[in-house]
């Protein structure tokens, strides 16, 4: 391979990286991981929802949220809000 080729080919292999990254971080979402202390209210075990997250949700008081589990995992979802169409 002469020394164009290998030139081209890493711009080549670049453009691809460059390319793929981009892709996938639009069509992911990115996982964030707090770490919160389960506390205690009344009779009732009560965590927090960090800032950022419920930012990033756009989670506000007096939203209704679903929880469930999934083998060791909390599974915290945000209810669709339904549009006033019937």
């Amino acid at each position: 391979m002469t020394l164009d080729n290998q030139q081209s080919t890493r711009v080549s292999w670049n453009g691809f990286l460059f390319a793929f990254k981009d892709y996938y971080r639009r069509c992911s979402s990115m996982v964030v991981r707090f770490e919160v202390k389960v506390g205690l209210i009344g009779h009732f075990l009560r965590i927090t929802i960090p800032q950022e997250i419920a930012k990033a949700l756009d989670i506000k008081c007096g939203d209704v949220l679903y929880v469930s589990t999934d083998d060791m995992r909390i599974i915290v979802e945000k209810k669709k809000k339904r549009s006033g169409i019937i």
